[in-house]
């Protein structure tokens, strides 16, 4: 059919000064050169966390973002021929999020919302849900004096908060066959942590995605539903607002000719979350860990889904068992659309000492080489996925005493 010209804007295609911005944070030596430098960032939209050896801490939010009219969010197209929605400027970089030497002595970021209800502009639409930088809070704020051994720990949380809302529902089923009797068992011995060892972690994950379905598939239909279900950062708090309500006509299936109510959905998504279990992984669901259920593959890009299956064995990883959620803060987020393999995580983790800059370290979640059959090009994978990792040399004396080799970069026609 007949399509209106449609017109793209981004900030982006106004040019941009990432260039300057990286060089100026590159040459910073205290936070008021790193912050002059990052007024350059203009896109993407980052968040920047700063620390030095004089005990500052700084955070940053960065980028250009349009001021948009009221009532238009940059969601859906608008008429471009009547002005209407016409960029208001962009938010100026004094006014952007920020924050220096914060009384609590500690700054968390995890894509999150940075600022409170009355911040005066719209600075993104889909941020994720606190649950992430609410846990990290608790843990930085119990008053301990951290070691690197305790930073990493907080590196390794894979505890679900969204879980303890909503598994007592599940809990209150009555099992009407033995395999249901043993999921639930599952489900009730876990400590609501997803580990890859744990077969109530699968089991939970399974009944939330049919929980989704069997509430909100009539009314949505399965096109609108496999949106939805991709929305996993911002979903689960209107689901525990529904779950309170146990005669919302949302948990009425229209589908059928009966009136189905909260406690019937319930019971229906635990029939078919266990059916759907043990047709994949057998009878047993002591045998339905969750590192069988949520595996992931680091997948080379572009040829990893390329769809020819010799290129994507030549150049993915091998496939491991995955822990953690959306909401864990070791991530470990799923394709909703295909349950459960891991698809988002950690793709790098650092922690420095300001005391000591060589005790500092760091892991990459492949490798230092994208070379096929290098040495170098998955040999960090063990390290990150058992949340271990290496040494970080600052100092040129110690880059020196470690360094396999060395790259001199040569401008054309000179010599090195």
């Amino acid at each position: 059919g007949d399509f209106a010209p449609t017109a793209l804007r981004w900030p982006a295609f106004g040019g941009t000064r990432l260039i300057d911005a990286l060089a100026g944070l590159n040459r910073a030596t205290d936070w008021p050169s790193f912050h002059q430098a990052l007024e350059a960032w203009e896109t993407p939209s980052v968040n920047f966390v700063y620390a030095d050896v004089d005990g500052h801490i700084a955070y940053q939010s960065t980028g250009r973002i349009p001021i948009r009219a009221a009532g238009h969010q940059g969601l859906v197209p608008v008429p471009g021929w009547d002005g209407r929605s016409e960029w208001q400027g962009f938010i100026p970089y004094e006014e952007m999020p920020k924050s220096l030497d914060p009384p609590s002595g500690f700054i968390v970021t995890a894509n999150n919302k940075v600022v409170g209800d009355d911040y005066p502009y719209s600075i993104a639409y889909d941020m994720a849900d606190l649950y992430r930088a609410q846990r990290i809070t608790e843990l930085l704020a119990a008053g301990h004096r951290f070691t690197p051994g305790g930073l990493r720990a907080i590196q390794a949380e894979t505890s679900g908060t969204p879980a303890a809302a909503l598994r007592p529902y599940l809990l209150a089923v009555k099992p009407t066959n033995d395999q249901e009797k043993r999921a639930l068992d599952e489900v009730r011995r876990r400590d609501l942590r997803y580990e890859p060892v744990s077969a109530g972690a699968s089991v939970y994950e399974a009944w939330y995605w049919h929980l989704l379905g069997e509430t909100l598939d009539d009314e949505l239909g399965p096109e609108v539903m496999t949106e939805y279900r991709n929305v996993a950062l911002s979903q689960v708090p209107p689901i525990i607002d529904l779950m309170a309500r146990p005669d919302d006509p949302l948990f009425d299936d229209k589908r059928t000719p009966a009136v189905e109510h909260r406690d019937d959905i319930v019971r229906r998504s635990l029939t078919k979350a266990v059916a759907w279990l043990a047709k994949r992984y057998g009878d047993d669901p002591a045998g339905w860990t969750y590192g069988k259920v949520h595996p992931v593959t680091l997948v080379h890009a572009p040829l990893g889904q390329s769809g020819i299956a010799p290129l994507e064995r030549l150049f993915n990883s091998t496939t491991l068992p995955a822990w953690g959620n959306a909401f864990t803060v070791d991530a470990g987020t799923t394709d909703f659309t295909k349950p459960f393999a891991m698809v988002f995580g950690s793709a790098q983790r650092m922690i420095v000492d300001f005391s000591d800059l060589e005790a500092s370290t760091w892991v990459n979640s492949t490798g230092q080489n994208g070379q096929l059959w290098h040495r170098h090009r998955e040999d960090q994978i063990p390290r990150w996925e058992a949340v271990e990792d290496y040494p970080m040399r600052f100092s040129e004396a110690a880059v020196r005493a470690h360094a396999e080799g060395r790259l001199t970069l040569v401008p054309g026609g000179g010599n090195p």
